[in-house]
């Protein structure tokens, strides 16, 4: 092959790059590929080889875990048996060496690094958490501008980390210049004791109160953390004065977090509360489909449906059911039928009682002598005021229906009155006589 000098080198590259970048375009979603691969160029060529320029290492790392394969796939498609190498720009390389500890732009834990695979991309949107989905995308592109704090709270593994590290990546990748801080609350009350004891509380201050987005996981765990809850009511004061960005996920609201001080209950609701919902059916077949393809396994359709539909509590548990298949196809060389999926996966599916809301306000109307029109209704009468809280109550606790979805079958009542009622029903359920109500409506119900 003839040798190329340095610029016919180059040349020959950007050439190359700007090839497989065309047909990239349409295989990705618009927004993904302007915001990974715009900024990338060829710059080296040596026959086999392909030298491709990133912005940084964290762009690299993204772009092997996430879009290696359909790249490989084109170079296939034009018949190039090329080794694309990516390489950071020398100049984050010297950033690299020359920064100080202390001016980092993005301060994340050791123990919880952002995740690279979890985006806005990655994310199945439905309608149990399109609320949640849309105004983190509005905070990642707006942050301090709108809806701060931003407090998003669900069950276990319906995709709440996911959102918190998708703002932090799409923020990362975005503006280099802002400094965010990515940790879970339980890791941040470690660190503030291990601060305590050394007499470090200056420099932890001023690490948590320099940053420009504050993103915490799992703040629940504030409950019954007294210096903590002290240590960030002033430093939410400090960051939300200066219109710096604050977003938060929890296993619940911030009124259901026990002896959470009223004051930040009050600041944690100054935005935007939202909660993420268990994913109705087509939401489950789409993370379901999604997540076979991630595993790289060949499953039946009838397979996936049956996971789709039996398999209901959250995203890990789809996830758990997959990795249980591909060992099987993976230990037995075969492929998994429908029975043989239904064996493998009887410890995931429970059996869940098949009642609809209409049920519910039916059997409850029936038993306090009401019509379902009457709970639907904005009557505050003692009798309908109760039987209205129970229906609710049964539609949360039974059906898992989330708080926006049972305030719309109750003449479009808000989450926090919905809460309000199911509360209230907790505090009253060991009441003897509330207890043989609930106990009644069950049995209606054909729940017990």
């Amino acid at each position: 092959m003839e040798k190329l000098s340095v610029r016919e080198n180059e040349e020959k590259a950007k050439e190359i790059w700007s090839d497989i970048l065309e047909i990239l375009k349409t295989r990705l979603p618009e927004s993904s590929f302007n915001t990974w691969f715009v900024k990338t160029v060829g710059v080296g060529y040596t026959g086999d080889r392909l030298i491709v320029e990133a912005p940084n290492s964290f762009w690299i790392e993204w772009i092997e875990s996430n879009y290696r394969k359909v790249i490989n796939d084109i170079l296939k498609e034009l018949g190039k048996n090329l080794n694309i190498i990516f390489t950071p720009k020398a100049k984050e390389i010297e950033d690299t060496v020359e920064e100080a500890p202390s001016s980092k732009r993005v301060i994340f834990s050791p123990k919880y690094p952002l995740n690279p695979r979890f985006t806005f991309d990655s994310f199945i949107v439905g309608k149990s958490n399109e609320m949640a989905y849309h105004a983190a995308t509005r905070v990642a592109q707006n942050p301090g501008q709108e809806y701060n704090p931003l407090f998003i709270y669900g069950g276990v593994g319906l995709g709440k980390t996911h959102l918190l590290n998708a703002i932090g990546n799409f923020i990362y990748s975005k503006s280099p210049k802002i400094r965010a801080a990515l940790i879970r609350c339980e890791d941040l009350m470690n660190e503030l004791i291990d601060s305590l004891q050394r007499k470090r509380m200056k420099e932890f201050r001023e690490k948590y109160r320099s940053v420009d987005i504050l993103l915490i996981d799992d703040i629940q765990f504030l409950q019954d953390k007294n210096i903590l809850q002290e240590e960030l009511f002033h430093t939410f004061n400090y960051l939300f004065e200066k219109q710096k960005q604050i977003v938060m996920t929890s296993d619940r609201s911030p009124q259901q977090i026990y002896a959470l001080e009223e004051r930040l209950v009050s600041r944690f609701q100054w935005g935007l509360v939202t909660e993420i919902g268990k994913p109705d059916f087509e939401t489950r077949l789409a993370i379901t489909k999604r997540k076979v393809e991630e595993e790289k396994i060949l499953l039946s359709e009838e397979v996936i449906i049956f996971i789709a539909e039996n398999i209901r509590d959250n995203v890990r548990s789809i996830e758990g059911a997959i990795k249980i298949l591909k060992a099987y196809m993976s230990l037995t060389k075969s492929l998994v039928t429908l029975d043989k999926a239904k064996e493998l996966l009887a410890n995931f599916i429970k059996p869940t009682p098949n009642v609809t809301m209409q049920e519910v306000l039916r059997v409850v109307a029936q038993e306090f002598k009401l019509t379902p029109y009457d709970l639907k209704s904005k009557t505050r009468k003692k009798e309908v005021v109760l039987a209205r809280q129970i229906a609710m109550y049964i539609a949360r606790n039974v059906i898992g229906l989330s708080l926006s979805a049972i305030g719309s079958y109750f003449g479009g009542k808000d989450h926090t009155t919905v809460l309000h009622s199911i509360q209230k029903i907790e505090q009253m359920k060991d009441d003897p006589q509330i207890e043989v109500l609930l106990n009644e409506i069950n049995r209606k119900l054909k729940l017990i």
